[in-house]
């Protein structure tokens, strides 16, 4: 499945613009940290832990217990199981 179905499955489960570039970010280049991600911010700002956390609270991404955390987004068919 391309990028933008994505986007629009996920924006269609309340996903905003952000979270949802975050996710697809995190499903294509596997585990990263908040500051690894944030340096993905087209406008340079560092917003990664935020919408990290926010997305982390949807069970939409994992994190690790060592520091610094690390991410991983959980398979885009278990999202889409637990959203159907």
């Amino acid at each position: 499945m391309g990028e933008e179905p994505v986007r629009k499955v996920l924006k269609s489960i309340g996903l905003t613009e952000k979270e949802a570039e975050v996710y697809i970010f995190l499903a294509k280049h596997g585990i990263q940290t908040s500051r690894e991600i944030g340096k993905t911010d087209k406008n340079g700002q560092v917003r990664g832990l935020p919408i990290l956390k926010s997305l982390q609270a949807k069970g939409l991404v994992e994190g690790t217990l060592e520091v610094p955390t690390r991410f991983t987004a959980v398979p885009f068919e278990t999202i889409l199981d637990s959203f159907i």
